[in-house]
């Protein structure tokens, strides 16, 4: 049983050794949040960092898109006049091939129209005009798909090979 002298003892126990440890423990874990927090703030400027990057990444990539797309496009626009010139009143009928040629011959219109302006200029030079002279290259189109397939080379190797 507890006695009297025991509590009193107990109530007036010094307790600044106490009160400096809890002081010390404070310290120690305040610093281990300044701590902490930078970490964690150099973790959020890596983050930050690594998604700035990947937003500028994306930001080349479809500005190159867009360029690769206008040249393309103005590619197209060039060989569609030069096919105009070449093939004059028929020209209608060399575009109107090319819009299949990724299903008959698996070339691109870009492709199909260079390959048959190319051959018109055989053509031509060979004295060939209107109907013959579309039928004359879209035929040999044909056979450089045909011959480039046989041989497993690009189309425009079988065009210079038979040019």
């Amino acid at each position: 049983m507890p006695r009297l002298a025991d509590a009193t003892a107990y109530l007036n126990t010094d307790n600044s050794e106490l009160k400096r440890g809890l002081d010390d423990g404070e310290q120690q874990v305040s610093g281990w949040g300044g701590r902490l927090g930078s970490v964690l703030q150099g973790v959020g400027m890596a983050v930050g960092m690594g998604v700035a990057n990947l937003v500028m990444g994306a930001a080349q990539q479809v500005g190159q898109f867009m360029s690769d797309s206008v040249a393309a496009a103005s590619d197209l626009g060039e060989t569609i006049s030069k096919t105009n010139v070449l093939f004059g009143e028929s020209a209608n009928q060399i575009v109107a091939f090319a819009e299949t040629a990724s299903t008959q011959f698996g070339q691109s219109k870009q492709q199909a129209l260079n390959a048959a302006s190319t051959f018109a200029t055989f053509g031509k030079a060979a004295g060939l005009a209107g109907d013959d002279l579309v039928d004359f290259s879209t035929g040999f189109v044909g056979l450089a798909s045909d011959l480039a397939s046989f041989n497993n080379t690009t189309p425009e190797q079988a065009i210079e090979a038979i040019g």
